[in-house]
């Protein structure tokens, strides 16, 4: 479970589930650290170890980017909410 103060790194295309994605992380009471895909791999994968991000939130287009440089990665197309 997320908790307050914790940093959440994000990785999504600009569509829809951009601002998706920043509401339920600020809601969770964490931070978010916004990553540009344009980066190269390795300074990704820095600034993710740096920040101390638990967990990587993307988009499916970027699913396998995101794998590779954390080890939790949740995929936003993939959150459905209760009934």
């Amino acid at each position: 479970a997320i908790q307050g103060g914790e940093i959440i790194a994000l990785l999504p295309e600009r569509t829809e589930w951009m601002p998706i994605g920043i509401l339920a992380i600020l809601k969770s009471g964490a931070a978010y650290l916004p990553l540009a895909k344009e980066l190269p791999l390795n300074r990704l994968a820095f600034m993710v170890e740096d920040s101390g991000a638990k967990l990587l939130l993307t988009d499916a287009i970027n699913e396998s980017l995101g794998k590779q440089i954390c080890s939790e990665v949740l995929v936003l197309e993939n959150i459905h909410s209760p009934k």
